[in-house]
């Protein structure tokens, strides 16, 4: 009885110490809490099978095929001791961290799927991994339930949602970014004494941002500014040396991780910071794309580009709730709330302000979601406390079953998702950019495999020209399609829609990837 009892004490000690880490004790955590942390692990379970069911649906992202073999590059660079350089010669690749190409490419050695296959699953943990820091910040700066619905907002983005299988830059920053976030406002809650494991994490985690894309480097810019304006409060001396000696190791641990997964800092250390923060700013290459319904370059947009298509492609119930972002202004009284503010808005002003190139809608801006969607999880809990709560979850939970809907039919394009501000999709066409990247292919490969039923005859494919690596379409070839590069020499056509590239081929027009009368990817026969 006497071992019952110990082992009985020392579990309800073990339960109790993991409520402090998690910001609650036995006797604080309500049952409202109990449930929505309940609430949460069953959703998160659901989400992991679904994406472990569908994630071999998804086509592939025209960057996959270079991000790829950089990372093919990468692992062969440090295999060889830094003999094997030809990653600094290929395109500007160079110029991205490599943390997700390098875990993909060794992946992929001991992997029994295919190459982007395994890419796609690796991509959607790294969503899952969104989700949960999304969980996290909310969670222990608020309360489980505006926790669990920051992370329904978060999971029913289709931007986000739908980037999280294929997109190896934008959604592994964003899942970092919003872990960043959270160990920062970790920290703002126990300055000026931060504990080591603290500083070692947030190290870590801007480590691996910047690993992935330079924007990581504003999570050590936040934490330089919520450093300095503690100070501000408390001007002692004293109070200055510990500060400055936190940001000495925070960025020593930073700087040690970024050398380890960004192998041009190993040459040209600021140099790389200063040039790859100028080129992302300002991407030189000049991209044609459709907005307004007029042909545009991406270095001369309009200063509402971005938060024009922010507008357009969140679900119409956060629309709704984005004025009491800045309504509710006594959330702005709470520090993290006002961390997560930064963190959303701040990128987006300095990109306007900056006059950024940008193209492909809101993509190199998906790393601000999260934050997002824990704003709007704030906001919307406190509209339950402050109107009639059965009418906005009633409301609500309709709203999301229609728009999961929507979602489900868009599948495996969620990310083409456009709100009835413009028409949905349908009224999206032809004046926005719908499958920018490409993930259609996969499915007009299907079509046109199904259609040809002599699987032993051999059949000639031409595909857009305009794509940098035609791999993107024959990757999913049948063994009897052969890729050709000459449409005068192939029998068949296959081309998405953008760039007008469907209209650069004439042909008689025998299949289509559509998704409500919108095509995506257009099959023509050619001889």
């Amino acid at each position: 009885m006497r071992f019952l009892f110990k082992t009985h004490a020392f579990t309800k000690l073990k339960i109790y110490l993991s409520s402090l880490r998690s910001g609650t004790t036995l006797s604080t955590k309500s049952s409202s809490d109990v449930v929505y942390d309940r609430a949460f692990f069953l959703f998160f379970i659901f989400i992991l099978a679904v994406v472990l069911f569908t994630f071999m649906d998804y086509g592939m992202n025209y960057d996959e095929p270079v991000h790829n073999q950089y990372g093919r590059y990468v692992l062969n660079y440090y295999s060889s001791f830094f003999h094997d350089k030809k990653l600094f010669s290929y395109y500007t690749l160079y110029m991205y961290g490599a943390f997700f190409d390098l875990i993909c490419a060794i992946a992929n050695k001991i992997s029994f799927m295919g190459e982007f296959e395994t890419r796609h699953l690796i991509n959607a943990f790294f969503g899952l991994f969104g989700l949960l820091g999304c969980w996290k910040i909310v969670r222990s700066s608020f309360n489980s339930k505006t926790a669990f619905w920051s992370v329904i907002f978060l999971t029913t983005i289709p931007m986000y949602y739908g980037h999280m299988f294929n997109n190896p830059k934008d959604i592994p920053l964003a899942a970092l970014y919003i872990w960043g976030i959270y160990y920062l406002a970790q920290s703002m809650k126990r300055l000026p004494n931060i504990p080591k494991r603290l500083i070692i994490k947030l190290g870590i985690i801007i480590g691996l941002a910047i690993g992935v894309r330079i924007g990581g480097l504003l999570l050590l810019a936040y934490t330089g500014l919520v450093f300095t304006l503690f100070f501000f409060r408390h001007p002692n001396f004293s109070c200055f040396k510990t500060l400055l000696a936190k940001i000495f190791y925070i960025s020593i641990i930073t700087y040690l991780i970024m050398l380890v997964l960004w192998p041009w800092s190993h040459y040209a250390l600021f140099t790389s910071i200063y040039s790859t923060a100028k080129e992302m700013l300002n991407f030189s290459r000049p991209i044609p794309l459709l907005f307004e319904g007029k042909n545009a370059v991406s270095t001369d947009l309009p200063w509402y580009y971005l938060p024009k298509f922010f507008f357009i492609q969140l679900p119409e119930i956060l629309i709704l709730l984005l004025p009491l972002l800045f309504i509710f202004w006594r959330n702005f009284k709470k520090k993290e709330y006002l961390l997560l503010f930064l963190s959303a808005f701040f990128p987006l002003l300095f990109a306007m302000i900056m006059d950024s190139s940008l193209y492909d809608a809101t993509r190199h801006f998906l790393f601000i979601i999260p934050s997002l969607a824990c704003l709007f999880g704030i906001v919307f809990v406190q509209l339950t406390e402050r109107c009639n709560r059965k009418i906005v979850y009633v409301v609500t939970i309709l709203f999301l079953i229609y728009h999961l809907s929507i979602m489900i039919k868009l599948h495996p394009n969620e990310y083409i998702y456009y709100n009835q501000t413009v028409g949905g999709l349908s009224g999206a066409y032809q004046n926005y950019e719908t499958d920018y990247s490409g993930n259609s292919y996969k499915e007009g490969v299907s079509l046109l495999a199904n259609y040809l039923t002599d699987k032993n005859k051999k059949y000639k494919i031409c595909v857009c020209k305009y794509l940098d690596d035609p791999i993107v379409v024959s990757y999913y070839f049948p063994k009897n399609f052969i890729l050709v590069n000459d449409p005068s020499d192939a029998q068949y056509y296959i081309s998405f829609t953008r760039w007008y590239c469907d209209q650069q081929v004439a042909g008689n027009e025998i299949l289509d990837v559509e998704r409500f009368g919108v095509p995506l990817t257009i099959i023509k026969e050619l001889h």
